[in-house]
């Protein structure tokens, strides 16, 4: 494509994405609290499609249990992806999360993040503390 194409890509560190993210807090004056919680919430109620309008939600289920975290409250937000990089915010815990890491090493074959199901695990840690 000679260097150039679309990509879903965040490029940044944890503590830039945590800023950007400060900006979705009750606190911040950055947005109306309206459209926040419009932006926040579940896209469908009542239903098992797991998005909001702009974010991931959590959910649970049979296949995958609960998602990302059962602790978790169900005004929480993020987004998960591809590469393992996460980020979650619970409003209720008071609590971001900001996890860059990728799971794609050595190659895509690479299951062991997923089987050793890192994402929830490491919520386990940060909501005990």
């Amino acid at each position: 494509m000679g260097g150039v194409s679309g990509n879903a890509g965040l490029f940044g560190n944890a503590e830039s994405i945590g800023t950007l993210l400060n900006i979705l807090e009750p606190e911040s004056t950055t947005f109306k609290q309206t459209t926040v919680q419009k932006f926040t919430s579940y896209a469908f109620k009542n239903s098992p499609i797991r998005r909001g309008l702009g974010f991931d939600k959590p959910y649970s289920s049979i296949e995958y249990g609960e998602y990302p975290n059962k602790n978790l409250s169900k005004n929480s937000f993020g987004h998960t992806g591809f590469t393992g990089t996460m980020f979650w915010v619970d409003p209720d815990k008071k609590l971001t999360i900001v996890f860059l890491t990728n799971r794609v090493y050595p190659s895509r074959e690479n299951q062991s993040f997923y089987e050793n199901n890192v994402r929830s695990k490491l919520i386990d840690i940060l909501i005990k503390k």
